[in-house]
């Protein structure tokens, strides 16, 4: 079971091929994904406690909670 994969490149053209050598690698050892769980080319995610984009890594506080 995996749960997230993240792929990024500030380059379109290497981003896709990128892509294309996971989506090949998932093929030949016969994992699927869930296409309507999939999301391909956003310009920015949250990953964890960080809003990631082309420019920077914010932390996002909303899930900070002082011990």
């Amino acid at each position: 079971y995996i749960n997230n994969i993240i792929i990024f490149s500030n380059i379109a053209k290497d981003y896709l091929k990128y892509l294309e050598i996971i989506l090949k690698f998932f093929k030949n050892i016969n994992l699927n994904i869930t296409p309507k769980k999939s999301f391909v080319a956003y310009p920015s995610v949250r990953l964890l406690s960080y809003c990631v984009d082309s420019l920077s890594i914010a932390t996002i506080t909303d899930r900070i909670a002082v011990i």
